[in-house]
């Protein structure tokens, strides 16, 4: 997962998709007030230049990630200064991201803290 989030931060196309699983799965809920992508993103490729679209995007935004534990995945919290941005969970296998789940949908993260 370090390996995914400096892949992220250095827009390193070929070392993220090398921690991803070919067919790995990205699903993200933003709500309406925090866009996301509407649909399950899938494979590899599409899946790392969602993410590093999405940190490209928010250039302006200082956000933090902070390693936890989500329902026994590990993942990450986002936040800027103090406010919680959002959380995304993986799903592991044999050392490659198979599965990424995130919110960043204010409404339900404000129940979750």
């Amino acid at each position: 997962m370090t390996a995914a989030l400096h892949a992220v931060r250095a827009a390193d196309l070929e070392g993220l998709i090398n921690v991803l699983a070919d067919d790995i799965v990205a699903w993200s809920d933003g709500g309406p007030k925090r866009r996301a992508a509407r649909h399950p993103i899938m494979g590899s490729d599409r899946v790392a230049r969602f993410l590093i679209g999405i940190a490209n995007h928010n250039v302006g935004i200082d956000l933090t990630a902070t390693p936890v534990t989500i329902g026994g995945d590990p993942g990450v919290r986002l936040a800027s200064g103090d406010e919680l941005y959002g959380v995304m969970a993986f799903r592991v296998a044999e050392d490659r991201i198979q599965s990424i789940r995130s919110v960043i949908n204010p409404d339900k993260l404000s129940r979750a803290t």
